[in-house]
């Protein structure tokens, strides 16, 4: 069977991994059953091709999610806001911060290339890899109170992030329920990490706005970013990928399993 005959895209799981750090918008919309739009290709479970069919499927549809999707009422991916997030270190560890972001917008999510993906159709096991090539930006408001590293660091204001070769990985567990007579996935858990090769950062307003107090510690976090992130990572991905477990879990609910895959 072709790739073009066989080919079906998990719209939910589609979504979760291009939002590697972030939660796509879902508009408001009533709580039935959906449909995937025609636009979106199919594939069958049963084709020993279903990886790579899935895999051209998922790149298909990044366009689509770039647009956005009114039936689904899902916003466009690129850009994207995410309300409100959370982030912060362990509380005796080397950055003991509380970092929250709000009205962050996120651009770059619609260069997203799929390197692999896979389903396990007894299991309901998702696995799948992307990187965005374009730079992944992040701009919006914050506030944050702490320590990083040996220095003490408070503000509250605007900043603005980029990750360049952002790389992500997603796990998804699922099981089957009964909706309205009709089959759907239910998520048990949803994985998510990411890897950027640089981590730039840039925070308005630190120490009431004392300039010089705000460069220094400009330059002292993008000098260590490494460290940082590593400190702050299993915050950011247990956060976002609580975020895309619930969006995972409205999709699969909404889009019935025999609409999504083929026999």
């Amino acid at each position: 069977m072709s790739t073009s005959k066989t080919v079906t895209t998990l719209h939910g799981a589609l979504l979760l991994l291009l939002g590697v750090a972030a939660a796509v918008p879902v508009a408001s919309a009533a709580a039935k059953t959906h449909t995937l739009p025609a636009s979106f290709p199919r594939c069958s479970v049963s084709s020993p091709q279903l990886s790579s069919c899935l895999k051209s499927a998922v790149q298909v549809v990044i366009p689509e999610l770039v647009k956005g999707v009114p039936s689904l009422g899902v916003l466009s991916i690129d850009p994207m806001e995410i309300l409100e997030a959370d982030i912060s270190g362990a509380p005796m560890g080397p950055v003991a911060i509380a970092l929250n972001f709000k009205k962050l917008r996120i651009s770059g999510l619609g260069s997203a290339e799929v390197m692999s993906i896979s389903y396990d159709p007894r299991a309901h096991r998702i696995s799948m890899r992307a990187r965005v090539k374009a730079p992944l930006r992040l701009d919006g408001g914050y506030s944050i109170d702490g320590r990083v590293l040996v220095l003490p660091i408070k503000g509250n204001g605007q900043c603005s992030l980029r990750l360049d070769d952002v790389t992500a990985d997603l796990s998804l567990a699922a099981h089957e329920v009964t909706r309205n007579g009709q089959k759907h996935l239910a998520v048990d858990k949803l994985s998510l990490s990411f890897d950027t090769t640089k981590l730039h950062m840039r925070f308005d307003n630190l120490f009431n706005g004392n300039k010089e107090l705000g460069d220094t510690m400009n330059r002292f976090l993008n000098e260590n970013w490494p460290d940082i992130l590593r400190e702050l990572k299993p915050s950011i991905d247990e956060t976002f990928g609580a975020a895309f477990q619930a969006l995972a879990s409205r999709i699969f609910m909404k889009v019935p399993y025999n609409n999504i895959f083929l026999p």
